[in-house]
């Protein structure tokens, strides 16, 4: 059957693409979800629906590999993981190409579509119930009992600081892409950018098997204090066996913080 008919068609279908002989693509059609996971507002996609855009320079907004778009070109299918704005949760899409081998004289064609996340992530075998240590005094640092969480994004791991810093309080997009990127305002581009960054973050939490320490509610985002130990909160409680903890640093690693710094050192005179 005509793969450009089914595509049409296609209820569940989140994207199609046509890619031509020449590896120049042009979308056919695609849900506002999938256009923010190429990175890509939904007008600029329908103006990419006018035209044929090479592959190089159409996934150049996207932070998922070349290589990988081009795998189901390869190997006539592929599976991405994508963040839905909607649910702000992490689903899945397969992507089908209606045959490998490329032919010089007919395009061909990609879609994408949902499928059920079959993916659960593996913790990193740590027992149940150990403590979660955080450490803002000097250099950020999370820890699930004696390990500490190897971040592998550092926007992620600013986010969280930051969510600590917080103390308990809700944090909004707007207000997180104002700190994670002071030079930059509030647009389509940043959004993207601060979600890809939150999605990070639950999976790493999710990794060690602490995703509960963040609440999540209408896009903003808080930590959830009475779940973590902290030698913040600790000190900020008055009880005199915390009294020493704060030695006159305070998240070493990011300049935004420096307003708590000096909170906590003018309280440190009194």
């Amino acid at each position: 059957e005509n793969m450009k008919e089914l595509v049409m068609r296609y209820t569940d279908g989140l994207a199609a693409f046509e890619v031509t002989a020449e590896g120049l693509v042009k979308p056919l059609y695609v849900t506002e979800n999938i256009s923010e996971f190429f990175g890509y507002t939904k007008e600029e996609w329908m103006d990419l629906m006018e035209k044929s855009t090479p592959l190089e320079n159409f996934v150049q907004y996207s932070e998922t590999a070349y290589e990988d778009f081009a795998e189901p070109l390869r190997k006539g299918e592929a599976e991405f993981t994508y963040f839905d704005c909607k649910t702000e949760k992490e689903k899945k899409i397969r992507a089908i190409c209606s045959h490998k081998e490329a032919d010089i004289n007919s395009s061909r064609y990609v879609m994408l579509y949902s499928v059920e996340s079959e993916k659960q992530k593996e913790k990193t075998g740590l027992p149940e119930n150990q403590e979660i240590s955080i450490r803002t005094f000097g250099y950020f640092d999370v820890f699930v009992g004696d390990r500490p969480i190897a971040f592998r994004n550092k926007k992620s791991k600013e986010l969280l600081a930051l969510l600590v810093d917080r103390k308990g309080g809700y944090v909004t997009s707007e207000e997180a892409i104002g700190f994670l990127w002071e030079d930059e305002p509030v647009s389509t581009v940043t959004l993207s950018r601060y979600r890809k960054v939150a999605l990070r973050l639950k999976n790493a939490l999710e990794e060690y098997g602490i995703s509960e320490i963040i609440e999540s509610i209408d896009g903003k985002r808080r930590i959830v204090p009475e779940k973590v130990q902290c030698d913040l909160y600790n000190y900020l409680s008055g009880k005199e066996e915390y009294s020493q903890l704060f030695k006159g640093s305070y998240l070493t690693n990011y300049s935004w913080a420096e307003t708590t710094l000096g909170e906590l050192s003018n309280r440190d005179l009194i």
